[in-house]
This record gives structure tokens, sequence and C-alpha cells, in this order.
């Protein structure tokens, strides 16, 4: 997850401030996303697309959005990035760590997101008996490595456990 500032989202003649988190497709699988329209494994595949929340397509559609056509509608972002919506989420809980009505991929022309020191959210999906610790010191190992030319410390690798990140989380800059 790349996260982003609030920006403003245009469709037709309304403008919303939203907050969007850039992502992959593999994003509405691992969280197990509620996908209401489209295809849950498809819907974040393709550059500049973007699924949206129920909640933002009642702000965008109306409450009969769903007997409107919301998939393929275009949405601005902050006036210039152009995301053709392939998918509409049920709601986030409250108790989620990401606070967004909108996912979208990578927009096209953007592709080397991660060259400008973002701070990227990275998740994996770990088997039950997996060992945190061991994997955390092969990953910062084999990140170290692999970036020798990053000599400011501004890179780093640290893991913590989903569960942990709202009560006991100390990164800096946490998603949260």
């Amino acid at each position: 997850i790349l996260p982003a500032d609030e920006g403003f989202i245009f469709f037709n003649e309304t403008a919303l401030k939203e907050k969007i988190l850039y992502t992959d497709s593999s994003f509405t699988t691992l969280f197990d996303l509620a996908i209401l329209l489209g295809n849950k494994d498809k819907c974040l595949t393709n550059p500049s697309s973007i699924v949206i929340s129920k909640r933002l397509a009642i702000k965008l559609f109306g409450e009969d959005w769903i007997q409107k056509k919301v998939l393929g509608e275009l949405l601005l972002i902050d006036g210039q990035i152009p995301l053709n919506i392939t998918g509409v989420f049920n709601d986030l809980p409250d108790h989620t760590h990401f606070k967004s009505n909108l996912f979208a991929s990578i927009p096209t022309g953007f592709e080397n997101w991660m060259a400008d020191q973002s701070k990227v959210y990275t998740y994996i999906l770990l088997q039950e008996k997996s060992n945190l610790e061991s994997l955390s010191k092969k990953l910062k190992s084999t990140f170290s490595i692999l970036n020798k030319a990053n000599e400011d410390g501004l890179m780093q690798v640290d893991m913590q456990p989903v569960t942990s990140i709202h009560l006991f989380s100390s990164f800096e800059d946490d998603n949260a």
C-alpha cells in the first residue's frame, strides 16, 4: 500500500475530498475485501483501476447506485489522474487500520512509484506456524544486501503482526 494524502475526486459535477490508497491486485484477496460489484480477482489488475466503497458509490451515484452503470465510469484524481471504477466494496469496519473509501492500482505513468522514497506498506500472509522473528531477520539481511546503495538509512524493513497495529505499533508514520 502506498498511502497518498487526501485529494480531490472529480466525477461529473461532483468534487469530494478523499484519502486514496494505491495498491496492487493482491489487496482484494489478501484482506478479503467484500466486493459487491465487479470481479474480485481482476478489479485491480489493470493500471489506473480503482475500487470504491459502497459509501462513496452512494455519494457519487445516489442511493440507487446498484441500478446504474458504475463499472467503467471515470474518476479524476486531483484533476489530472484518470482512474476507471472496476469495483465497489462493502464499507470497511471502523476498526480497520487503513481508512479509505478508495483503493487504486498504480496509474499509468507512475510505474516508478517506489523510486521516490515513498512510504510503502507491504503485507505478507504467513502460515499459522511461521516464525515471524526468523522471517524478519531473513528479510532484513536480504534487504540490506539488495539495498547497499542506500547509505542514508531512510529505507528500512520492519515487521509486525496486523493484530498488533492498533495497540502495540511502535513504528513512526504507521499507516494507521
